[in-house]
């Protein structure tokens, strides 16, 4: 989730790869971004292209977030169901959101559901999110 955080800062707030403090010394944010794992970088800019070409906004950001947070498969939850239900609803939401919203834009929403779970894929071996 701090991956997507970050990827959606630097799309929509144009947030630089590194910035230079008050005192003078330069602070990576990229490599922050990716939790240290600087390999990523890579990876981590080309999944940056593909969700800009899907025009990935707010909205989307939103919707992915919560689709991230009701994750039915995490230990000890009491209420499956209820869990698999809210994702599901979040996914009609963007489901339609994108239909709407990215008419050109041929199976947006199943595009951007394959990024962003290679994107989880992806980091999963490499981060502890």
């Amino acid at each position: 989730m701090l991956v997507l955080d970050h990827i959606h800062q630097r799309m929509h707030n144009n947030l630089p790869d590194e910035t230079t403090l008050h005192n003078g010394q330069k602070f990576d944010l990229l490599s922050l971004g990716l939790l240290g794992v600087r390999s990523l970088a890579d990876h981590f800019t080309q999944v940056m292209h593909k969700l800009q070409d899907l025009k990935f906004d707010l909205s989307d950001y939103i919707c992915v977030k919560f689709l991230l947070l009701l994750n039915h498969e995490v230990r000890g939850l009491m209420n499956r169901k209820h869990v698999l239900e809210g994702q599901e609803q979040v996914q009609n939401a963007l489901s339609d959101y994108c239909a709407t919203v990215y008419p050109n834009i041929q199976e947006a929403f199943d595009r951007g559901k394959k990024i962003c779970h290679d994107l989880a894929h992806e980091t999963a071996g490499q981060l502890s999110c």
